[in-house]
Formats: structure tokens, sequence, C-alpha cells
């Protein structure tokens, strides 16, 4: 085997090795973080060969794709699209409100998009949520489905 090829051979040997390895260390431990955007990985090894002879190029590519994010079970105080901000389902208030709390349930931004909506003055409010939907809540504290 010619000196040039023996070179080739061990870098492009060392750009698999190298990949390889990053590959396995990026898969070593889950990630719990929110989604994170697609990743492309290219690696180029290019040899310089002592002869005229064409130097090869090794590409190699990876896309990770990572799940989204699951809805939270627990609404805190805003505004969140049911179904992709929160699960869809029955929740309640995890304390009893005081005056100052408003819910309210739309299927758009306009008043008159308002499905229903509520100022109670004290107690466990409960809403039902269906995909879709918007949930505003404001000085209710937090809820939990139920």
């Amino acid at each position: 085997m010619k000196r040039g090829h023996i070179v080739l051979v061990t870098l492009a040997g060392l750009a698999v090795f190298f990949v390889v390895l990053a590959w396995i260390g990026g898969n070593a431990a889950p990630q719990t973080t929110a989604a994170a955007p697609q990743v492309t990985v290219t690696v180029t090894e290019q040899a310089e060969a002592p002869t005229a002879e064409p130097q090869p190029t090794v590409t190699i590519t990876e896309t990770v794709k990572a799940e989204p994010p699951k809805p939270k079970a627990v609404i805190e105080e805003g505004t969140w699209l049911v179904g992709e901000d929160i699960p869809a389902g029955n929740f309640k208030t995890t304390e009893t409100v005081e005056d100052g709390c408003y819910w309210e349930i739309s299927k758009g931004s306009s008043i008159d998009d308002i499905i229903d909506n509520a100022n109670p003055q004290g107690g466990y409010p409960r809403v039902s949520l269906k995909k879709g939907q918007i949930f505003t809540t404001e000085g209710c504290g937090s809820w939990a489905k139920r």
C-alpha cells in the first residue's frame, strides 16, 4: 500500500472514530429540557496526498429530532392554548380564591369569541377545557388537573 493511501485511510478512520465518539457522548444521558431545534453535524476531513491523485472527502451528516414538550398539568397565571401549552381536561384551583380572580375560556381574541368566563369571589373554581380553546387566568393562583 502506498504511503499516501495509508495516510488517507488513517485520516478517514479517525474522522469516523470522532463522529462515533461524539454521537455516543451526545446519547449518554437523556435530555430533560424543552424541545431543541434540529441539530445537523457535518465533519469533513481532507488529507493531503503526496501525489497528484484526487483527494478524498468524508462527509457524515446526522439529523436528530427532539420530541415536542408535553403540556403542563398545572396551570399558572397567563394565557394558554389547550392541547399545546396545557392538556385538555377538568381543572380546579389549588387554593381558595379571593376577590380579583378572573378566568376565561375562548376560541379567539375577540370579545365575541368568549365561550365562558367568571370572576369568582371565593371557593375553588373549576373549568373544563377542550383542545383548541384558549384559557386565560388572572389572580386565581394555580390550577391543577383533577
